[in-house]
């Protein structure tokens, strides 16, 4: 009796089954980072960033049903877009050294909304902002070491 191809057939599936059942190597998270940061790392760019603070206060709702103001950065195209809590936003941006960063030909819709006071803040934000940092899955618009304001990963983005 020729048990060669039975034998083979065995050690072939279980090569098989042995590299199916492979695992990545465990990492072990950092806790400053937290798990959600380490399975997508947000950059600047391609990810839709939630307004959480501006001036060191929550922004207001304009209570107008249209979400939280936010801000998108397009690296490929240099073009920043967003929401200010009433209107929609969008210009152009430049990175130089690392963490310098410039906004120019900035334009906004014009409606009027019943809370303006973010609205006017975020702009006024864009235009103060000269500096940047991404960490803690936190984006930082800064002036020199000033933080203006803080974005948060959109739910969305996780």
């Amino acid at each position: 009796m020729n048990i060669a191809p039975p034998l083979f057939l065995i050690v072939l599936l279980s090569v098989c089954l042995s590299a199916c059942g492979s695992e990545e190597p465990e990492t072990v998270p950092d806790p400053e980072i937290g798990i959600e940061d380490m399975a997508h790392p947000f950059t600047l760019s391609g990810t839709t960033w939630e307004l959480e603070q501006i001036n060191g206060r929550e922004p207001q709702s304009a209570k107008n049903g249209r979400g939280k103001p936010n801000i998108r950065f397009n690296q490929e195209e240099g073009t920043v877009s967003g929401f200010a809590g009433c209107n929609t936003f969008h210009g152009r941006y430049e990175t130089q050294e690392a963490g310098s960063i410039s906004f120019s030909r900035m334009a906004a819709t014009k409606m009027m909304c019943e809370h303006m006071e973010t609205e006017e803040a975020v702009m006024t934000m864009l235009q103060e902002a000269d500096t940047f940092a991404v960490e803690n899955s936190r984006l930082f618009l800064k002036s020199g070491e000033e933080i203006l304001a803080t974005f948060k990963p959109d739910d969305n983005e996780r």
